[in-house]
């Protein structure tokens, strides 16, 4: 799309029915005296679980969950924080899901829920006594994580 241009917008074959944030922890400390981290490297865990729960209408349970690592004295942190947010997924066409399919359906779901931590967690520490944490935008497509991996290595995932 270029700048500037018009677009027609096309309903997604990938419908979001519900989605709401089961966990959410945060915790602000006051400054420790020495240099904390900056809050752009405070993105350490990202984890993700699926289900199919109805494989007939092709509807999908994924909850994403964002973390810090916890505050110690050898690493002190301004803040410290933990989100899940899970969400209830629809694909609309029709035929069968083959696991190609299947794997970028579930990496589109997650991308939409890590943009929705994003906006909370933003919220959250914006709220605080220290400027507002933004999480980097990610790619959860099957192409990113292969093009990551070294030569000869496999993922367990």
């Amino acid at each position: 799309m270029k700048p500037g241009s018009n677009t027609t917008l096309r309903k997604s074959p990938l419908e979001l029915i519900s989605y709401f944030f089961p966990l959410i922890t945060y915790k602000a400390y006051p400054p420790a005296g020495k240099e904390e981290e900056a809050p752009e490297t405070l993105l350490e865990r990202v984890s993700s679980e699926s289900a199919l729960l109805d494989p007939e209408k092709k509807v999908w349970e994924v909850t994403v969950t964002v973390a810090s690592n916890k505050r110690t004295k050898a690493q002190p942190r301004l803040f410290e924080y933990e989100i899940a947010c899970t969400g209830h997924f629809r694909w609309l066409p029709q035929g069968e899901l083959d696991k190609n399919l299947e794997t970028e359906i579930i990496s589109n779901c997650v991308s939409v829920l890590y943009s929705s931590v994003r906006d909370c967690l933003s919220t959250i520490t914006g709220k605080g006594p220290y400027e507002p944490v933004v999480l980097p935008t990610v790619s959860f497509s099957p192409e990113a994580v292969l093009s990551r991996k070294k030569p000869g290595k496999t993922s367990s995932k």
